[in-house]
């Protein structure tokens, strides 16, 4: 993860383990796989599984795709991702971003991925400069709390300025620089309503206001073009759920609740 000078910064790393954590994605049941091995099905057990979520934020691309290894992941657009955490076989893995249009690569990145963990890949970049970034999510060090909810945010922003983050609720929790292909920590927060300001000044201006619910992990995008004023994109602050933490569910209501998401 890259770094920076940081002012009342409140990210940092984590490092106390949750009881319970529903993923978006997982539910920790046994899943099918075609192989190329003598058995038509293999039955894998997701302990022996990793966990991805690719997100495309590269925003003069119309659409991404994404390749592991080879295989195919899936298109996206601008602002689209997996929906959730998919299923894939650890070790050391090339994730490739290309052009679906003329399948040529934009970006690749080499990371070995470990059973039983969450991983995000970020396609960030602006005209013809593009990067693939792999961090791992750390969901089983977070911890439930009765009022809270996490966050982290990633700027992939493509300009000179790394902008001003500032997040308020009643007052201000935080204000920090927002360095371009920054991931941050995922770090506890009181639940509830939540302003996010993004600005640089001159170029950037962005605000949104956010309900977050407690015991929910959430990844705030930072994505856009400051020279497009086009409404899908221009300069703006996305979200997405990465789970929620929970003492104690069942896989039968674990998929009920994600049915219903």
């Amino acid at each position: 993860m890259k770094t920076s000078n940081k002012k009342n910064t409140i990210f940092g790393v984590l490092g106390r383990r949750a009881s319970k954590i529903l993923v978006l994605g997982l539910l920790g049941l046994l899943v099918t796989f075609t192989s190329c091995s003598s058995d038509d099905d293999a039955r894998i057990d997701p302990d022996d599984l990793a966990g991805l979520m690719a997100m495309n934020m590269i925003v003069d691309q119309e659409a991404v795709g994404v390749s592991l290894s080879g295989s195919h992941v899936g298109n996206f657009p601008f602002r689209g991702y997996t929906g959730g955490y998919v299923n894939i076989f650890p070790g050391n893995r090339s994730a490739d971003a290309f052009s679906v249009y003329n399948r040529n690569t934009l970006a690749t990145i080499s990371f070995t991925y470990e059973p039983g963990k969450y991983y995000s890949l970020f396609m960030i970049g602006l005209k013809e400069n593009y990067e693939n970034i792999v961090v791992e999510d750390n969901l089983n060090d977070l911890k439930s709390e009765e009022g809270m909810a996490y966050i982290r945010y990633i700027n992939g922003i493509a300009t000179d300025k790394n902008p001003e983050l500032t997040v308020s609720a009643k007052e201000e929790l935080f204000s920090e620089e927002a360095v371009y292909g920054e991931v941050s920590s995922f770090e506890k927060i009181p639940a509830g309503e939540l302003i996010f300001n993004l600005t640089d000044g001159d170029e950037i201006d962005a605000e949104r206001t956010v309900k977050l619910e407690e015991g929910r992990v959430y990844t705030f995008l930072l994505v856009g073009n400051p020279d497009n004023r086009d409404g899908t994109k221009e300069v703006q602050i996305r979200y997405i759920e990465n789970g929620w933490l929970t003492e104690d569910i069942d896989s039968e209501k674990a998929a009920a609740i994600l049915k219903q998401k």
